[in-house]
């Protein structure tokens, strides 16, 4: 059977997809790293500061307090490097995503269809407009950071409270075999970010080469694996065709385009 352009297109950007997978854990592994680090520091100042430590009260409350004060600063300085670095990231991939999709173009056309380059200044322009499920990548990350900072000091309140040991508070940060601590609940938030700051990178660098080519690419298709974690969002979608222009209307009867493809819901 002859295979048309959109269907080695097709074809081009599922292979496509196990690159973005590997570029993805990688990008993990770094967050990780900072998050092991900013870990480390929490249980350092506990150790350090220790409100079980001493006798009465109001003296335990003054430990408590200063403590939280050390690691919410702790916590923004890691989250800070974090966001630097997903920055980057974002800025790194929607550049690389934008060539591979005009290459990808050419061949599935054997012609040189698709040419253009971004321009510093648009990329700029690209990853300051790259939103996550509605909004930036920074401001995920602060919430992030703000979610982590309130549930260190709940719990650290929580084990004062109860008389626990500092051991027995240091495992409320790392957990244990029985129990999540806070830092491995930070780290799977951290995970499904980094997923979706990865393919919302991607699609935007793929979006702004379609927009670059608008006057020889009528239209865009949806396109979704279909499997057992497919989202009914996804499932309705594919298949269908959308105008492409910022608008990206349906051009065939199908769902509103929303947010568009990688975008349109957690793990999309």
């Amino acid at each position: 059977m002859v295979m048309t352009t959109n269907d080695v297109l097709v074809d081009l950007f599922t292979e496509r997809a196990v690159d973005l997978l590997r570029l993805e854990a990688g990008t993990r592994n770094k967050v990780f790293a900072f998050l092991r680090e900013l870990e480390g520091e929490i249980v350092s100042q506990l150790a350090k500061i220790d409100p079980t430590g001493v006798n009465g009260t109001n003296r335990q409350r003054a430990r408590l307090e200063k403590l939280l004060s050390e690691v919410t600063d702790a916590i923004r300085g890691g989250y800070r490097d974090i966001n630097t670095l997903m920055t980057r990231e974002i800025r790194e991939i929607i550049d690389i995503e934008f060539v591979w999709t005009g290459e990808a173009i050419n061949t599935a056309t054997s012609a040189t269809f698709s040419d253009a380059t971004l321009t510093r200044q648009g990329l700029a322009n690209l990853v300051s407009n790259a939103f996550i499920q509605g909004a930036k990548s920074q401001d995920w990350w602060g919430r992030q950071a703000g979610g982590l900072d309130q549930k260190f000091a709940d719990e650290m309140r929580k084990g004062v409270a109860l008389g626990e040991t500092n051991a027995e508070l240091v495992a409320r940060v790392r957990g244990t075999k029985d129990q999540r601590g806070v830092m491995e609940l930070s780290r799977s938030s951290a995970e499904r970010l980094v997923r979706a700051s990865v393919q919302a990178a991607a699609n935007t660098g793929r979006e702004a080469m379609y927009k670059e080519n608008d006057d020889l690419i009528v239209s865009l298709q949806w396109h979704a694996t279909l499997d057992t974690r497919t989202s009914k969002w996804c499932i309705t979608r594919d298949g269908h065709h959308y105008s492409n222009d910022s608008d990206h209307k349906p051009k065939d009867g199908g769902p509103p385009w929303r947010e568009g493809p990688a975008k349109l819901h957690w793990g999309c």
